[in-house]
């Protein structure tokens, strides 16, 4: 996270956070997905 500028780095935080903090391992794996996807 060091080289990613402060717009990207909060858009990953947001997204980061829908993967560690899903309520169910299907809902993380998906959100793990879509993370790779962009």
């Amino acid at each position: 996270m060091k080289w990613i500028s402060y717009k990207q780095k909060k858009e990953l935080t947001i997204d980061l956070n829908a993967i560690y903090k899903s309520p169910s391992e299907e809902i993380a794996k998906k959100n793990l997905d879509d993370f790779s996807a962009k």
